[in-house]
This record gives C-alpha cells, sequence and structure tokens, in this order.
C-alpha cells in the first residue's frame, strides 16, 4: 500500500511539472511583432546622398527544393520559407530611407483594380478626370533567391555514464545560403551582386539514470533533456538583411551612389576657446620680444 501511494505521489508531481513547464513555453502569450534580425544595422545605414533609389520586387523564391527531415516518414514540407519576398520587401522598408519599393509580383492585380476604377468613374461619372495618377518606374529590379540549403554540415555530441548515470550532449549545424543582385530597368545590366551564409545551430542536452531498487528488483529509470533549435526564418531573414547592406556598401564603392556627409560642428567649446587664448599669448610677447631686440641693435 505504501509503495503504492509512494508511486501514486511520484507520478502527480510529474505530471504538475510537465504542465508547468509546458506553460512556460510562451504558449498562452500575446502575438508580438517581429522585427527583422538586422534592424539595427539596417536603420543604422548611412543616408543616400539624394532622392531615394526606386525599386521593384518581383520574386524571391526557394530555389532549394529541400524538404524538412524525418526518420520515420517522407516529408513534404519546404526546409526553408516559400515566401521570402515578404521580408525582402519589408528589409527594404527598414534600410534607413534608401529605397521607395514597387510592386512587381502583384502587378495584375493592381492593374485590374486600376481598370476597374477607371471604368466605373467613366461610366458612372460626368467628370472625365478618373483621379488616377501614372505607375512609378523602378530605376533597379532586384532578384535573387535562396540558392543553398546544406543540412548536417557538422554534427556530433559527447556522453557518460557511470553506475547507471550519465550525461550528454549533442550539436549540429545546418547553412542556408541567399542570392541578391541589382539589375538595371533601363539596360538589364546586373549592376551589383550579393551572396550571404548564414549558419543555423541546434544542441541538446541531456541526463539519464537506470538504477534496480528494492532489493535489485524493480528498475527505476529518469531521463532529462533540454533542445534548442535556431529558427531557419529568422537565419534566412538575418542573411536577406545583410545582402542588402552589402549591396549598399558595394554600389558605394563602386560610386554608383554616395553617403550623404555627417555634418561637423563648428561652434568651439569654452575649453577650445581658452585654449587658442592661451595659445595666443605666447605669440604676442614673441612680437614683442622681437620689436625689443631690434631696438637694442639700434
Amino acid at each position: 500500500m505504501n509503495k503504492l501511494l509512494l508511486n501514486s505521489l511520484l507520478g502527480i508531481s510529474l505530471l504538475f511539472s510537465g504542465c508547468a513547464g509546458f506553460q512556460e513555453t510562451g504558449l498562452n502569450k500575446p502575438p508580438f511583432i517581429a522585427p527583422t534580425p538586422l534592424s539595427s544595422k539596417l536603420n543604422t545605414i548611412p543616408e543616400l546622398d539624394g532622392e531615394p533609389i526606386y525599386v521593384g520586387v518581383n520574386s524571391f523564391k526557394d530555389l532549394t527544393g529541400a524538404r524538412k527531415q524525418s526518420d520515420n516518414y517522407a516529408s513534404f514540407s519546404a526546409a526553408v520559407t516559400q515566401g521570402g519576398e515578404a521580408w525582402l520587401i519589408e528589409s527594404l522598408l527598414e534600410s534607413n530611407g534608401w529605397f521607395k519599393v514597387l510592386e512587381r509580383g502583384q502587378l495584375d492585380t493592381v492593374m485590374r483594380e486600376r481598370a476597374l476604377v477607371q471604368q466605373t468613374r467613366e461610366d458612372f461619372t460626368d467628370d472625365d478626370d478618373t483621379g488616377l495618377k501614372p505607375l512609378l518606374f523602378a530605376g533597379l529590379l532586384i532578384h535573387g533567391g535562396i540558392i543553398s540549403y546544406d543540412t548536417n554540415e557538422v554534427s556530433g555530441g559527447i556522453g557518460a555514464a557511470y553506475l547507471g548515470i550519465g550525461a550528454h550532449e549533442q550539436h549540429r549545424k545546418d547553412v542556408v545560403t541567399v542570392s541578391l543582385r541589382f539589375v538595371s530597368t533601363l539596360t538589364s545590366e546586373i549592376l551589383l551582386s550579393s551572396t550571404v551564409s548564414k549558419t543555423i545551430y541546434s544542441t541538446s542536452v541531456g541526463s539519464d539514470m537506470f538504477k534496480f531498487v528494492n532489493q535489485a528488483l524493480d528498475p527505476l529509470e529518469f531521463e532529462i533533456g533540454f533542445a534548442k533549435n535556431e529558427l531557419v526564418s529568422v537565419a534566412t531573414r538575418a542573411a536577406i538583411d545583410l545582402a542588402i547592406v552589402d549591396l549598399i556598401e558595394k554600389g558605394e564603392r563602386k560610386k554608383m551612389w554616395k553617403f550623404k556627409p555627417t555634418p561637423i560642428n563648428k561652434k568651439t567649446t569654452p575649453k577650445k576657446q581658452e585654449n587658442e587664448k592661451t595659445k595666443e599669448k605666447p605669440v604676442a610677447n614673441s612680437k614683442r620680444d622681437k620689436s625689443l631686440l631690434s631696438k637694442i641693435k639700434r
């Protein structure tokens, strides 16, 4: 009876601890706005010296065809995102005012809506002015995609056990690679290109125990572990951000555009003024000494 009561209490305690751990994983937390991983780097890019660059974004596709790995069944889910153009557009908009982003991926829906507005106003109003402004054209088109996703580039682990008590650690590294390029609308020339790779780390640690209790008649087994996987989506988004920063810096080095010069504060501080006065005094003394020497020579 005591043994049954002890097992029941142990099972209830483990159940409550598992429920508490499950609630602490953030399941009940409200949604949050996910900023770009390199938002601070994008916002601190030196400003463009001139008007913003009009860029057209067509698509940003997964060109790898990689599927999620599974040991038990064949998975048809893609290993990387299939909607990378949304992140690309947001990163361009966050680039410290460098770009004016134009819709090109869903341009047909924009054209149909404009045609609907024009036809409706011409049929049901007496005013010939439809109010539609001309579409903006992009001086540059940005193309690219996810070109590589390598899994298990590095994998391994370590573990040890003694008298049925052991611990282990495992790790794995994957790599995702994205590519972006700027294409001139007027000449179709590829002006700039950038390829960025981002590592994705996955680690797990655990401990286990296996013992025989009650005069080596009853087995006792205990296991605990924790795993941390870097999100593929966050790694892909960080690679896109860095590729945009790299394109901007390459264009500045090739003198396609230039950074706005930082303003220089011309106001002198009181300490500088005092230093200037002290520097002027020896000059005045030296002039006086020279005049005295000239009189002596005379």
